[in-house]
């Protein structure tokens, strides 16, 4: 099965992605080869082709296109590389969702250096992504910024090909703190132990009871958060609620059933919060309270982690908020520091995440605290 199939269907902003990092690394498109790969259809692709035409970034040619100039994912370009300019390039599992802004952070910083930005998209295919690893290391790019798909607790193959690399590396978001040899990089990361141990800690001492904790099994943030309540609740004397949520994406009905299973621990336990990762998660979970007569927050607290659409709900979810455009921006400054001042003591960079309250939580927690 395709990348893009069991991804789902692409928006036209990551088919776009696709395109530009195609472009960078291979220097042309071919047309049929390029569709059949991700998954779309030949009119699509004409129609994305005239798109990126239009702005400037590629030139049609029979059968595919090439290259013009690299855009930033605001919409800004970049013009070609120059003599002496220097190149970075950053590979993410989507362009979507949690890392347009990381995307955004690192076009900042790069821009702001007089530096070039190439992207490329993995799709969370792993051989997309060793395959686009070692086209970056292959590439005359000057350092790499990648978040690697997958879990931070083992050895993979594109870790393995990071090894030889020659460049900075700069891991983004993936601390590999139980990797037993993290690799001579340098790695910013959102410190999502110590920022949920501080929200629910400082939670239950203010209400003044237990929170539970509805996690998604399949995210690589999933581990770190769940560290970080459990400590929260050991050191509060309390007993940990954990339920775990499988992708909606892949498993509809035990999606639905763990959501049930949550709000049901709520009920029986007299549980008076509850933290959700992530924002999908927490708002069906706040509708399924909604539903069967638990109001949101008098009964119960809501919190989202990821705040990324916890305000769009019917009733807009307080949130934790990591920093994701500081995150880019100071993996892509890190970076080009280390092109510019050559190897040196290898940096753990730790941001706190922030508390964004809303209209699901009465607890009295500080507006914009880092935790």
């Amino acid at each position: 099965m395709k990348a893009a199939e069991q991804r789902g269907t692409m928006h036209a902003e990551e088919r776009h992605a696709l395109i530009q990092q195609e472009l960078t690394l291979s220097g042309k498109l071919v047309a049929t080869e390029f569709a059949e790969k991700v998954g779309v259809s030949g009119m699509t692709l004409r129609r994305d082709l005239a798109s990126l035409e239009r702005q400037g970034v590629l030139r049609r040619i029979h059968g595919g296109a090439v290259p013009l100039e690299t855009p930033l994912s605001s919409g800004n370009t970049f013009r070609p590389a120059q003599a002496n300019q220097l190149t970075i390039g950053l590979l993410v599992p989507t362009s979507q969702y949690y890392f347009s802004l990381i995307i955004k952070g690192a076009g900042r910083a790069a821009q702001q250096a007089g530096a070039r930005l190439v992207l490329g998209v993995s799709g969370y295919d792993p051989e997309e992504e060793l395959r686009l690893t070692r086209r970056f290391l292959a590439s005359p790019i000057d350092g790499l910024l990648i978040t690697p798909i997958g879990s931070d607790d083992a050895p993979s193959p594109t870790l393995d090909a990071l090894y030889d690399a020659r460049i900075p590396v700069v891991m983004v978001e993936r601390p590999l703190d139980n990797v037993l040899d993290p690799g001579p990089w340098d790695s910013v990361f959102t410190d999502h132990v110590r920022g949920t141990e501080r929200l629910v800690r400082r939670w239950v001492q203010a209400g003044g009871g237990p929170v539970a904790l509805g996690i998604l099994e399949d995210s690589p943030n999933s581990p770190p958060i769940e560290t970080g309540y459990r400590r929260a609740m050991d050191l509060t004397g309390h007993e940990p609620q954990v339920v775990r949520i499988p992708s909606s994406a892949h498993a509809s009905e035990a999606h639905r059933a763990a959501l049930a299973r949550l709000a049901e621990t709520c009920r029986r336990d007299g549980i008076r919060g509850v933290l959700v990762h992530n924002d999908g998660c927490a708002l069906a979970l706040t509708e399924l309270f909604l539903e069967q007569g638990v109001r949101v927050p008098e009964d119960v607290e809501v919190v989202a982690y990821d705040d990324e659409i916890a305000s769009l709900g019917l009733l807009p979810l307080s949130a934790v908020a990591p920093p994701k455009f500081e995150l880019g921006h100071r993996a892509a400054s890190l970076c080009l520091q280390r092109v510019r001042d050559g190897f040196c003591a290898r940096e753990r960079v730790a941001l706190s995440p922030q508390f964004v309250p809303r209209q699901s939580t009465r607890t009295q927690l500080p507006a914009g605290l880092a935790l």
